[in-house]
Parts: C-alpha cells; sequence; structure tokens
C-alpha cells in the first residue's frame, strides 16, 4: 500500500511493519506441522480428551493417505457436514495435504440449503457425522459421490459408507505429499451468500489462507506474540464451516495454543465449565455468545473476548468491563478470508497507554529476553499459566476502566484498523471513486478491499466478484476516524431510503442498544406503498427478561436522538429474533 496512512501510526506502536511480505508461499498443512515441531505438548481438547499436535498430525497425514488410496485425485472437491470437532480439524488438514478442495458446509443449516450447496459444486465425495447421516438419505440417492465417509462408525446397513476411524486406524503415515502450488491450488471452497444475498462459493488458496493467519498473528503486537506463543489455552465456539471459524482454528493453531473446542456454540454452561478447568486467556465468539455469557453471569474475569461476524453492541462491552472481561471486535468477510481489520485499542487501556504499548513492543529488541521469558511461561503449562495471568488481567480490565485517562484510549464501535498489506478504496453510492482523504475528512462511503489474503474469485471462475484492479465490494459503508480506526455505518443493502433521505439500520440498532431494557435490536427498511420507490423504517426489539418497555416510550426516546425522517412507523416487540446460522440476527427474515 503505497502512501502514509494513520493506521500506520498504530503499527508502529504495536511494533509491527506497514507490510508484512513476503508471505509463505506454502501449503496450509505446513501450519500443523510446525505445531506439531514447535508445541508438542500442546493441542486440540474435545470433550474432555487432549489431542497434541503430533497426534493430530499423524492422524491427518493417515487420513490423507486413505483418501489418495481410495480414488481421490488432486482438486476433487470434498465436502465435510462436521461440527465442531476433532475430526473436523484432522478432515480438513488431511484433504489439504492429499492436494483436494475443502468445501465445509453447517450441519445446523437445514438440508435444503446443504442440497442447493451440493448442486452448485457437485463434490466427489462427502464427510459427515454419524447422527446426522440420516439426513443425508435423499441427497446420497440423488448425486453420485465416489465415497460417503462417516466420522465413526456405526451401523448404518449401507455397504457404500466407509468410516473415517477406521480408515485412520488401517492407513500408515504418508511419507510423500502431493505437488502444490500454494498461488493457484484452491485450498477452500467457502460459501457465503455474499454483498448480493446470491449463494457463492469463495475459492480460498493456500497462500490466501495462510496469509490471512500470519496477518492476524501478528496484529496483536510484537511482544504479545514473542511472549504468548505456545503459552496459554483458548475457547473457540465459533463453527469451523464458517470463514471466522475456519482461519480461528488455523491461526491459533500456528501459535501453538491449546485450542479447547465448543462443540454447540450455543451451549453457555459448557463454555463456563470449560472455563473453570482449562483456564482460557482467549475466547473466540460472536456478539450474540458474549451477550449470554454477561447476562448469564459467567465468571469470565481476565478473559480476552475476540468478536466478530456482527457488530458488538456497545452495552455488551459496558457490562463485561465490570465483570473483569474485555472484548475486542474485528471485522471480515468470506471474500478475503476472511479478516481484514482488528480494533487494537482495548490493549492501549489495559497496558497503560499507547506510550506504555509502543514502549513494550520497543523493548522487543532485545529479543533473547522475550524468547527465555517464554520459556519460562510455558513450564507452568497452559491451565497454570492461564490461571495467573487472567487474575492479574481481570483486576486491569476494572481498575483501567475506572480512570479516564486510560479510558480514553479505547475506541468502541468500530471495527478498528486494517491488518497490514490489506488495501482499501471507497466508492459513494453512485459509484464515483472517493479519496481516502475525503473519508479522514468526515465523508462516508463503501469500502472495497484488496490484499494477499484476497479470493481468487466465485467458484469455478478465477476472477469472478473482483475487479480489473484486484478489489472486492464489501457491501459496507464507513467512515473513519484520525487515527485511521474504521467504523461501519451500515450494510449499503440495509441502509432505508425514506423519501430520498437515507436512514442508516445499524445506527438506529446502537442507539436503542442504548436502552437498558433493550437485549437485541434490529432495524429494517419495508417498502412504502403510499410513495413509489421509499421506504418505511420499522423496528423489532426484544427485551431483557423481566423489563418491560411501550411503543410509546421508545418513541420518544427516538424522537429525541434521531431526525424525523429516521423515526419508526412501528415498533414490533418479539419473544425471539430470528438468527442466522452463525447467530447474527436475520434482517432479511425479519
Amino acid at each position: 500500500m503505497r502512501g502514509k496512512y494513520p493506521w500506520f501510526n498504530e503499527y508502529k506502536i504495536l511494533g509491527i511493519k506497514n507490510s508484512l511480505y513476503p508471505y509463505p508461499e506454502k501449503p496450509v498443512y505446513d501450519i500443523l506441522i510446525k505445531s506439531s515441531s514447535k508445541y508438542p505438548k500442546n493441542g486440540v481438547i474435545d470433550k474432555g480428551i487432549k489431542y497434541n499436535y503430533p497426534i493430530i498430525k499423524e492422524y491427518s497425514n493417515r487420513f490423507a493417505n486413505a483418501l489418495l488410496d481410495i480414488g481421490f485425485v488432486k482438486n476433487n472437491l470434498i465436502a465435510t457436514i462436521l461440527p465442531i470437532s476433532i475430526e473436523f480439524i484432522i478432515a480438513d488438514y488431511a484433504i489439504s495435504q492429499a492436494g483436494l478442495i475443502h468445501v465445509p458446509l453447517s450441519e445446523i443449516e437445514p438440508i435444503e440449503g446443504i442440497e442447493k450447496k451440493i448442486k452448485k459444486c457437485n463434490p466427489d465425495g462427502i464427510i459427515c457425522s454419524n447422527y446426522y447421516y440420516k439426513n443425508l438419505q435423499d441427497i446420497v440417492r440423488k448425486y453420485s459421490f465416489k465415497h460417503i465417509i462417516i466420522d465413526k462408525y456405526f451401523n448404518c446397513g449401507n455397504e457404500k459408507v466407509i468410516f473415517m476411524d477406521k480408515l485412520i486406524n488401517n492407513y500408515n503415515v504418508i511419507e510423500k505429499y502431493i505437488e502444490i502450488n500454494p498461488r493457484s491450488d484452491i485450498e477452500t471452497l467457502l460459501y457465503t451468500g455474499g454483498t448480493t444475498g446470491e449463494l457463492k462459493g469463495c475459492m480460498l488458496s493456500h497462500y490466501n489462507i495462510y496469509s490471512n493467519v500470519i496477518q492476524i498473528c501478528n496484529i496483536y503486537g510484537k511482544a504479545p506474540l514473542l511472549l504468548m506463543k505456545g503459552a496459554i489455552a483458548v475457547l473457540v465456539g465459533i463453527p469451523f464451516f464458517h470463514s471466522y471459524g475456519h482461519i480461528v482454528m488455523h491461526s491459533m493453531m500456528l501459535l501453538g495454543f491449546d485450542i479447547i473446542l465448543v462443540n454447540d456454540p450455543r451451549d453457555v454452561d459448557y463454555m463456563a465449565k470449560m472455563i473453570k478447568i482449562y483456564r482460557p486467556v482467549l475466547q473466540f465468539g460472536v456478539p450474540t455468545q458474549y451477550l449470554k455469557i454477561v447476562n448469564e453471569n459467567v465468571n469470565t474475569s481476565g478473559i480476552i473476548g475476540i468478536s466478530g461476524s456482527a457488530p458488538l453492541p456497545t452495552e455488551t462491552q459496558a457490562f463485561a468491563d465490570v465483570k473483569g472481561f474485555g472484548i475486542m471486535e474485528g471485522y471480515g468477510l468470506s471474500e478475503m478470508s476472511p479478516v481484514t481489520h482488528f480494533n487494537v485499542s482495548f490493549l492501549y487501556r489495559i497496558l497503560g497507554g499507547k506510550r506504555i504499548v509502543y514502549l513494550i513492543n520497543l523493548s522487543t529488541k532485545f529479543s533473547f529476553i522475550y524468547i527465555l521469558l517464554n520459556k519460562i511461561i510455558r513450564l507452568f503449562g497452559t491451565k497454570t499459566f492461564g490461571k495467573i495471568f487472567t487474575s492479574i488481567l481481570g483486576f486491569m480490565i476494572k481498575v483501567s476502566k475506572r480512570f479516564k485517562s486510560l479510558s480514553k484510549n479505547e475506541r468502541r464501535k468500530t471495527i478498528g484498523i486494517p491488518l497490514p498489506d490489506v488495501e482499501v478504496k471507497f466508492r459513494d453510492t453512485n459509484g464515483k471513486e472517493v479519496s481516502t482523504c475525503e473519508i479522514l475528512k468526515g465523508s462516508r462511503a463503501e469500502m472495497f478491499l484488496n490484499g494477499p489474503q484476497r479470493m481468487l474469485g466465485y467458484y469455478p471462475d478465477v476472477g469472478s466478484g473482483v475487479e480489473k484492479d484486484g478489489f472486492v465490494k464489501t457491501g459496507d459503508v464507513v467512515e473513519i476516524d484520525d487515527n485511521g480506526y474504521f467504523y461501519v455505518v451500515d450494510r449499503v443493502k440495509d441502509m432505508i431510503n425514506v423519501s430520498g433521505f437515507k436512514v442508516y439500520s445499524l445506527e438506529v440498532d446502537r442507539i436503542l442498544y442504548q436502552l437498558d431494557e433493550v437485549e437485541i435490536a434490529a432495524t429494517v427498511g419495508i417498502p412504502d406503498k403510499e410513495r413509489k420507490g421509499s421506504e418505511r423504517v420499522i423496528v423489532f426489539i426484544k427485551l431483557k427478561d423481566g423489563k418491560h418497555l411501550d411503543e410509546k416510550s421508545v418513541l420518544n426516546y427516538l424522537t429525541r436522538n434521531l431526525p424525523k425522517y429516521a423515526i419508526p412507523k412501528k415498533i414490533y416487540f418479539v419473544n425471539e429474533m430470528p438468527m442466522t446460522l452463525i447467530q447474527k440476527t436475520d434482517k432479511k427474515k425479519l
């Protein structure tokens, strides 16, 4: 990226370079090879069982060997319908190692949605969980898969079915690897609704995914990267079929962390149990999970939550502060592998301000000190160190919020700064390009992105969905502050046109979240029958348990905080808010 941008100053504070080029030109399974070599004692915890990285590497090797032996060849597509599980991780790396293309699908999606995706890409094989197999009967009859593989043996009565656990037991470790071109060979085909709502498969190369992993690992700052490698546990409750969960899986593995899996992202009780046993320092989730955790009084003191996939209500962050639970927000889209932005400002608050963070990262010039400290920390083990570290961190989170001099360092309602090497351009709603300087002066425009993690195109056409200059459309209208922090004002498709005036639905939502009684708010536009081409603003509200609000009081509140054209024509109070598969509010359904 050419020129001087305000977020480059943030990079300087964090001790990272403006550019991280060159990125590894290696296949994705190289991540597992590295973690098993550097962090052999760490691994993945699934249902209370720990699988060390060398074991995962061996199982993935065996499964890759089996896939090639039973007839799959390079660039064949394999769809998986698996939960957040060790089986997903083994399958993902095995598919990568065998030179095949992974098509992760959701086991909580209606079967009609699964069939649409299968029809789109016509995979050569399918891997699913044994309890999901019964749902696939109609699909199995309609499509000619080379093989149907079930994760664990059970008596299904179908001789054509083979079992993943048996294949792993019956095959040896693979000795040679399929030749892969990281830049052009597709590693994962991720389906998304895209910015238009149409079903599209993002073709992500090995290079795309590995580049995004490197960007994510560096954005926390140089000192945390050197100090924490292999030293902590992280809690992951995001489905791996989703781009966010998929890249978290790879990133946390490259850092050598113990990865605690939450098989059902909605099971807050299980999350609480895993936190108590394994003492994670980081938790990856979506806003609705953090809302439940805060409301149900789960002991998350000292844990840092990383939130993505949907805007995080500031009210949730405020409640988290009281409990000593920090939440940092990120942003991305499947077309970008997916992460492009991250809000680092929380670190400034808890560590004593930008100057202190700068000095800490500057001290990494004496890298031997950090290497030594890392070795000492790792001697404690992730549980013991996690217990000590979260106790200190919980205190810092609570105390730092009390001091305005520290709190002013943190920015909220923002998706953060671009990751290194993420290129940004802007267009107004009429398609005219807007300069970064104009945006920094207060203009708003739709954001377009490019970078080493940008997809090859929408399946099967390389280059489709990508503009001539390499940028992809995000569909998000943004503004930027003086320090280079980006704020999503609204989705282009969620902007409401009221007689020519633009109403940003996310802004209305944020104002509603400031009401103590509101648990979830969603603003949508519907066609105005009386004015052709115009829309009416409609609001849906789910109240917190035991709280009460009426339409009149909400309207009075909004009248004081919104221009007249943005006042909703109707407010609906609902007992349940419709959610997408990854627990985002489903405005389309509303």
